[in-house]
C-alpha cells in the first residue's frame, strides 16, 4: 500500500499552470459557503465498474445539484465516492456550468475504466485541462479506477489565458466488499494531492479506504492548519480502520485542523449481480464535521438552530473534539463556515466557530429538481417518544422549544449533572458526549444512532418512570408539598439544576430518579453528588432522590436528615421512608 502526498502547486507548474487562489483556503475571517451532497445510495457493483444503478436519474440529480452549486456560488462543493457521473461532467462543461474563479469542486466520480484513462485528456480537450498521475504497472486483473476530481479555474503561467482544470486523484487502497471486487479489480493510484501555499489553509482529500494508508507519519507531517475531506461509499464507516487517522490527528494540539466526512445516505443498496435482488445494508452514513477549535460555536441558539435543520452537535471529551453529525436521510446540505485557520487576524475578530447549516435541499424525483426542506428535520425523537407512550410525550413540547433542554432534563432526572457548575453548557452535558473511541451519538433528543439505543433507553425509562408517578404520591418533604399538587417538566438557566416546577407557584425543584431497588451506597453517593451541585443555588433544599422498592416509591434521606416519618405526613400508600 503506497500513498505519496504531492504538492498540487508542483503538479500545476509542470503543466504550465498557476496555483489558484481558492476562497476556502484563505486564512481570513471571511466565511465560506459549502454544499455537501449525501445522496440516496443505489449502487451497481460489477467486475468492470462501480456506479449509480439508475444512470438517467443520477445524471439528472447530479446535473441539478451542480447547477445549484454554481447558482449559489458556493466556495466548496463536495460529493461522495463513486457518485458523480462522467457524462454529467461533460454536459456541465458544454453548458458552461463550472466553478467560478476562487471556487473548488471536489467530485467523487463513478469508476473509470483503465481503457478510458488513456483518452481522458482528449475526451475533455478544449473544455478542460485534465491532469492525473502516470500510473505504475497494474495487476493484469485490474479493470477500473476509483477517481476524485478537483475542478477549479486557474491561468497559465505568466498571466496566460484562464483554464478550467480537472486534477484527477485515484484511490490508493481497496475497501472490503461482499464480492471483494475492489481488492481484485481496482487499479491503485499512489498520489494524494495537497493544496498548500504560504499561510493558507492546507487541503487534502482521501477516498474511503485511503484512510488505511493515511498513517501516523503522514498525519504528523500534515495535520497543521489542515482541512481534510474524507469521501466514502461505506456501509461500515465506524470501523476502527476508517476512524484511526482521526484519533491520530486529534492526538496532536491541532486547534486548526478540521475533517469533513461525507458518505452516501443511510441504508445503501448494492446491486451485485444481474437478475438478483439488491443487497440491502442497514447502515448509518456517519457524515460529520470534526473540529477542535477553541472558539467553536456551542451557544444554545447555534446548537438548536443547526439541530432543527439536521446537523447534530456532540463533544468528545478525551480529545476535546467537537463533532457535528449530519442527518442520515438523503439531502444536500448548504453550510456557512469559518475558515480552518486565521492568520494575521486580530484576536477580537478571530472567531473560528465552525459550520452553520443554512439550507437543506431534498431531491424531488417527480419534478426532477432540488427543493428546499422546511425545518424541523426528522431526528427520530417523536417516533421514540411514541414508543414509550404518554408518560414521555410531554417531552415533545420541550423538544420543540429546545432539543438541548431535553438533554438537560434527562441528565437531572438520572442524576447525571455536575459536578462543575456549568455542566448544562452544550459541550459539558453528559448525554452530548461521544462514546469513547467509537464516535457513537448517544443524545436523547436525536434518536438516530442505533448503537446509542441502550444508552438512550436507560435515561428515557427513568424519565418515564418518574413521570408515571402521580404527583400526589410523591414522597417529598414538607417544604416541597407544592409539588404534590401538580408539577410540570421544564428547564431554565435561572434554575439550571432543576427539572420540574410546581403548578401552584411555579417554584423549581429537582426530582432525581435512581431506579428500582438501588443499593444504599448508590443512593448515598447520588444524594451527596446532588447536594454538592445544588448547595450554592437558590433551590438547595428543593431536591429529592427517589426510587422504587417493590410497589413503593421512596425518598432517600441522607443520614443527617430527620426521618420523614417524624416531620411529614402523607395519605398515599407509597409514602415510605428507607431505614437508616
Amino acid at each position: 500500500m503506497n500513498m505519496r502526498i504531492e504538492l498540487i502547486s508542483d503538479v500545476l507548474r509542470e503543466n504550465n499552470l498557476e496555483y489558484p487562489t481558492l476562497a476556502v483556503l484563505q486564512s481570513t475571517e471571511d466565511l465560506y459557503t459549502a454544499l455537501l451532497l449525501q445522496p440516496a445510495a443505489r449502487v451497481t457493483v460489477r467486475e468492470d465498474f462501480i456506479r449509480n444503478s439508475d444512470c438517467d436519474q443520477a445524471h439528472q440529480l447530479f446535473s441539478s445539484i451542480a447547477r445549484e452549486a454554481h447558482a449559489r456560488a458556493v466556495e466548496l462543493f463536495v460529493t461522495p465516492e463513486y457518485s458523480f457521473p462522467w457524462k454529467t461532467i461533460e454536459e456541465l462543461l458544454n453548458a458552461g456550468i463550472t466553478p467560478a474563479a476562487g471556487k473548488l469542486w471536489v467530485l467523487g466520480c463513478e469508476s473509470l475504466s483503465l481503457g478510458e484513462l488513456a483518452g481522458l485528456k482528449a475526451r475533455f480537450a478544449g473544455r478542460a485541462t485534465v491532469i492525473h498521475e502516470n500510473l505504475a504497472q497494474q495487476p493484469a486483473a485490474a479493470r477500473f479506477l476509483d477517481p476524485l476530481v478537483y475542478l477549479f479555474r486557474t491561468r497559465e503561467l505568466n498571466a496566460g489565458p484562464e483554464h478550467i482544470v480537472m486534477v484527477v486523484q485515484f484511490k490508493t487502497a481497496p475497501s472490503g466488499d461482499p464480492q471483494n471486487i475492489e481488492a481484485t479489480r481496482m487499479a491503485k493510484g499512489e498520489e494524494v494531492y495537497l493544496f498548500e501555499r504560504g499561510k493558507e489553509v492546507r487541503l487534502i482529500s482521501i477516498i474511503c479506504s485511503d484512510a488505511f494508508g493515511f498513517d501516523q507519519d503522514l498525519v504528523k507531517d500534515n495535520y497543521e492548519h489542515l482541512l481534510l475531506l474524507h469521501i466514502q461509499l461505506n456501509d461500515s464507516p465506524r470501523n476502527e480502520a476508517y476512524m484511526r487517522y482521526r484519533r491520530q490527528l486529534y492526538d496532536y494540539d491541532c486547534d486548526s485542523t478540521e475533517v469533513i466526512c461525507l458518505n452516501w445516505a443511510e441504508n445503501i443498496w448494492f446491486d451485485m449481480k444481474d437478475g438478483a435482488a439488491p443487497l440491502r445494508k442497514t447502515n448509518i452514513p456517519a457524515s460529520a464535521w470534526h473540529s477542535k477549535s477553541k472558539k467553536f460555536a456551542t451557544e444554545d441558539e447555534v446548537v438548536d438552530g443547526n439541530h432543527r435543520k439536521g446537523l447534530y452537535y456532540t463533544y468528545e471529551t478525551g480529545q476535546h473534539r467537537h463533532m457535528v453529525h449530519f442527518s442520515y436521510r438523503p439531502a444536500a446540505f448548504v453550510l456557512e463556515a469559518t475558515k480552518v485557520r486565521h492568520h494575521g487576524v486580530e484576536a477580537a475578530r478571530s472567531r473560528r466557530r465552525g459550520p452553520a447549516l443554512t439550507h437543506v435541499l431534498h431531491w424531488d424525483g417527480a419534478k426532477g429538481a432540488w427543493a428546499e426542506a422546511v425545518p424541523p428535520a426528522d431526528d427520530g425523537f417523536a417516533a421514540m417518544t411514541d414508543d414509550y407512550g404518554a408518560s414521555v410525550r410531554m417531552l415533545n413540547g420541550i423538544h420543540a422549544t429546545s432539543p438541548l433542554n431535553v438533554e438537560r432534563l434527562a441528565c437531572i432526572t438520572n442524576g447525571e449533572f455536575g459536578p462543575r457548575q456549568d455542566w448544562f453548557e452544550a459541550p459539558n452535558i453528559f448525554t452530548m458526549g461521544l462514546e469513547s473511541r467509537a464516535e457513537v451519538m448517544r443524545r436523547i433528543s436525536v434518536a438516530l444512532d442505533p448503537e446509542g439505543t441502550l444508552f438512550r433507553d436507560h435515561r428515557i425509562r427513568a424519565v418515564s418512570a418518574l413521570a408515571s408517578i402521580s404527583a400526589g404520591d410523591l414522597p417529598v418533604p414538607s417544604h416541597m408539598k407544592d409539588i404534590q399538587q401538580g408539577y410540570e417538566f421544564g428547564w431554565s438557566r435561572q434554575a439550571p439544576n432543576c427539572n420540574v416546577s410546581s403548578l401552584v407557584d411555579h417554584r423549581p425543584a429537582a426530582l432525581v430518579y435512581a431506579g428500582e431497588n438501588p443499593a444504599q451506597t448508590t443512593l448515598r453517593n447520588l444524594s451527596a453528588k446532588v447536594t454538592a451541585i445544588t448547595a450554592k443555588s437558590d433551590y438547595a433544599d428543593r431536591f429529592c432522590v427517589l426510587y422504587r422498592e417493590g410497589p413503593d416509591v421512596k425518598r432517600f434521606a441522607a443520614p443527617n436528615e430527620p426521618s420523614i416519618t417524624k416531620i411529614d405526613s402523607h395519605p398515599g400508600k407509597n409514602f415510605t421512608e428507607p431505614e437508616k
